[in-house]
């Protein structure tokens, strides 16, 4: 069996969907204004680039006495790249979407759970600075060919590590591959996953590795944040 790597069309068009998410975000943060209070920054920043607003909040922890509800932040950031699964994962693979539905509904509750628990102790905490994800949002750019061909070139070679891995060392190389690549983001490896489930792995296959590179991202971030 041969193992397409690189679909021209398919690719720009993955290309298309990502700017398109990131456009979406950029307008967002437009309509909420620099005004709108750290939680809706934070989750606009969350649905940008989870890892970039992850790290501004720990930045901001430095100047913070308690922590508590940047963490809370943190966690409804990383909450809506969830979200941007569902965005990615549906004009892709509708079949695997409906099957790691409920998994990613556990996830997600769990976090939201969590983010509340911080939140709630953060409540009578002085509400004078906003996060500098908001510094981030005001330097997004509607489109950038650059980060477009960047992504490009990430989805281009995590494919050809993938399934490299996956011909000479089977599913568990695949797995191991695609962990190591969430070190530096998701996105690109939840394309490949879509593209990959129900093909060259299975529907169960896809989801575990779909878990473990999720979790091995938030402790790379947990690690960034340090």
């Amino acid at each position: 069996e041969t193992l397409e790597i690189v679909n021209p069309f398919r690719l720009w068009f993955i290309v298309a969907l990502i700017t398109g998410i990131d456009v979406f975000g950029y307008l967002l943060g437009k309509l909420a204004g620099p005004k709108r209070g750290k939680l809706v920054t934070s989750l606009i920043g969350g649905f940008i680039s989870s890892t970039s607003t992850t790290i501004s909040l720990a930045q901001q922890s430095k100047k913070e006495s308690r922590t508590d509800q940047l963490v809370a932040l943190a966690v409804f950031a990383n909450l809506m790249s969830f979200l941007q699964i569902f965005i990615l994962v549906a004009p892709l693979n509708s079949g695997w979407l409906v099957y790691i539905t409920s998994t990613l509904f556990v996830i997600a509750i769990s976090a939201f759970i969590v983010g509340l628990f911080y939140y709630s102790f953060a409540r009578k905490q002085p509400n004078e600075s906003v996060p500098e994800a908001e510094g981030q949002l005001a330097g997004v750019k509607l489109f950038s060919f650059k980060p477009a061909l960047r992504f490009a070139l990430i989805l281009v070679l995590v494919k050809i590590v993938t399934k490299a891995s996956l011909a000479f060392f089977g599913q568990t190389g695949f797995l191991l591959s695609s962990i190591i690549a969430s070190f530096t983001g998701i996105d690109a490896i939840v394309i490949n996953l879509a593209e990959s489930a129900g093909a060259s792995i299975t529907y169960e296959m896809a989801l575990l590795t779909l878990v473990a590179v999720n979790a091995s991202n938030l402790l790379s971030k947990t690690f960034y944040s340090f």
